[in-house]
């Protein structure tokens, strides 16, 4: 089973997705954020990070954001890339606006991201008090997120009117660097496999956010049980022979 990148076309816009993210926690040690409760919030740390926001004009009147160029460290006189669309919370133009990127970028056409949903990070159902708030927006393979959304998500509290901020937990982290949501103990090793092999730096504060996204993604597993096969319908019993 692959549990990272379902199809090769894709390697590239997932790939660096999670590279953008993985990439901030492991050289600068700042979490990267999934929401800003407005969009002022927003614009005011991509510019301290030495981003640029510019407004997708192909997505009409919600609003939606691509935030692109050298991500400046904050702990480290360094810069790595980031590219990332961001919408108003309310935008249901969500998936134009991903597929705008991935065109420009990748030169990934709609049928290319079949199977790939533009996950709002934080869900929106938990932002109904954030309606003109700022999510961020990742390319997750179908597989992944809905079953992360059926199991995890909707049991998730919805965000409290005052939070300015949400910064990516281990779980929603599990969620992105998985290409597949596991459903069992024996799964969620071979995907834990897979998932460190993405990040690749050896430093102390990874690995425990790493070991967390497995802690926090363990309750979510099943341990199945070995179950009978039902008879199939129409099934008729033979005749039992008589005993002599």
């Amino acid at each position: 089973m692959a549990w990272a990148i379902p199809e090769k076309t894709l390697v590239g816009l997932m790939t660096t997705a999670r590279l953008d993210f993985a990439t901030m926690y492991e050289e600068d040690g700042e979490l990267p954020p999934l929401f800003f409760r407005n969009l002022s919030m927003l614009y005011t740390w991509a510019i301290s990070r030495g981003l640029l926001v510019k407004r997708l004009a192909e997505v009409d009147c919600c609003g939606a954001y691509r935030i692109s160029g050298q991500y400046r460290g904050i702990n480290t006189p360094a810069s790595w890339g980031y590219d990332q669309i961001w919408v108003r919370v309310a935008c249901n133009q969500y998936r134009t606006a991903l597929q705008t990127q991935a065109l420009s970028t990748f030169n990934l056409s709609g049928r290319d991201l079949s199977g790939i949903h533009a996950d709002h990070v934080i869900n929106r159902a938990r932002l109904k008090e954030h309606l003109g708030g700022w999510v961020c927006l990742f390319p997750v393979p179908a597989r992944a997120n809905t079953h992360f959304g059926s199991v995890v998500e909707r049991k998730m509290p919805p965000v409290p009117a005052h939070v300015d901020r949400i910064d990516l937990s281990p779980l929603v982290a599990f969620k992105l660097f998985c290409g597949v949501f596991p459903r069992s103990p024996i799964q969620l090793e071979a995907a834990m496999k897979d998932i460190r092999g993405q990040w690749h730096t050896p430093f102390p504060h990874v690995h425990r956010f790493i070991d967390a996204m497995q802690a926090e993604a363990m309750p979510y597993m099943t341990y199945r049980k070995t179950t009978v096969r039902k008879k199939p319908r129409g099934y008729v019993m033979p005749p039992i022979s008589p005993t002599s």
